[in-house]
């Protein structure tokens, strides 16, 4: 449920996203892409939003939503990568 808000939000935002749409194919973590990683992930934490960064290599982001995550998370999360300079949004 909060994973596929946070996939159809971040779709309508523009990233491109490494997730598969399909809920039986995907986890609790939706990644998309970006150029500007580094910056990206400090404007979040500087939010209070957490997010992994790069792995091996690639510039993507990684959100994962839990039990204990809500629906205003998701809206923190969207309206944040909304705000987001246009220089950080590659």
């Amino acid at each position: 449920h909060l994973g596929g808000q946070v996939w159809e939000g971040i779709q309508e935002l523009g990233w491109e996203l490494m997730t598969p749409h399909d809920a039986n194919q995907r986890a609790g973590n939706i990644c998309f892409t970006t150029p500007q990683i580094e910056g990206l992930t400090d404007w979040l934490a500087q939010r209070g939003i957490l997010v992994w960064g790069s792995y091996a290599g690639v510039s993507r982001v990684r959100v994962s939503t839990h039990l204990y995550n809500t629906e205003e998370d998701v809206q923190r999360l969207l309206g944040a990568l909304k705000d987001l300079p246009s220089s950080m949004k590659g």
